[in-house]
C-alpha cells in the first residue's frame, strides 16, 4: 500500500510547467544515473520536498523515461559521460580526502596520469629518456640502452682513442 505522500501529484502551476522540469529532471538523472536526489537538486534548487518527491518518483515516471530515451537517441551516450576535466576533479577530491598518506599518494598518482603528468613508459628495457615539462634549456637525450652496453662501446672507443693517440705520436712531423 502507498503511502498519501505518495499519492500526491507534484504540486504546479500547469502541465507545460511540469513537462519543463521533468525534461530537465531528465537530462540531470543522464548526467547522474545513479543519484536521482543530486538530478532533483539541481532542477529544484533549495526546494528540498519538492526534489525529495521528484527523486522518488520521476525515475520511474514513463514521460520521464520517454524523454531520456529521446536524449540519448539525439546525442548520443557518450555525450552524458563526465569529461576528463570532471574525472580528474572527482579523482584529486578523493585523493585530498583520504586517511592515509599512501591512499593519497595513489589518488594524486592516478590524478597526475589522467592528466598526462606521468612521463610514458618505455619499451626499450626501462631506459627512458627524461623530460621535464616547462623546463628551459633542457636537452634531450636519447637512451643508449643498458648500463653494460654503454659501458662496453666506451671501454672499445677509449682503446681507439688511445690507440689513435700512440700512431699520432709515433709519427715524425
Amino acid at each position: 500500500m502507498q503511502s498519501a505522500f505518495a499519492q500526491q501529484p507534484m504540486v504546479t502551476e500547469d502541465i507545460a510547467e511540469l513537462e519543463t522540469l521533468k525534461k530537465r529532471f531528465a537530462a540531470e538523472l543522464l548526467l547522474n544515473p545513479n543519484e536521482p536526489y543530486k538530478a532533483a537538486q539541481t532542477v529544484f534548487g533549495l526546494d528540498t520536498g519538492r526534489a525529495l518527491f521528484a527523486s522518488n518518483f520521476w525515475p520511474k515516471d514513463d514521460f520521464v523515461r520517454d524523454e531520456m530515451e529521446r536524449l540519448l537517441k539525439e546525442h548520443g551516450a557518450a555525450h552524458f559521460l563526465p569529461s576528463k576535466v570532471d574525472i580528474a576533479r572527482e579523482i584529486i577530491t578523493v585523493a585530498r580526502a583520504g586517511k592515509t598518506a599512501s591512499e593519497q599518494f595513489a589518488g594524486y598518482r592516478l590524478y597526475a596520469d589522467i592528466m598526462g603528468m606521468m612521463p610514458e613508459k618505455s619499451n626499450n628495457g626501462g631506459n627512458t629518456s627524461v623530460l621535464v615539462a616547462g623546463a628551459q634549456k633542457v636537452m634531450v637525450v636519447s637512451s643508449q640502452g643498458s648500463d653494460d652496453d654503454w659501458a662496453k662501446r666506451a671501454a672499445n672507443n677509449q682503446a681507439l682513442l688511445l690507440e689513435q693517440a700512440a700512431e699520432d705520436l709515433a709519427q715524425p712531423d
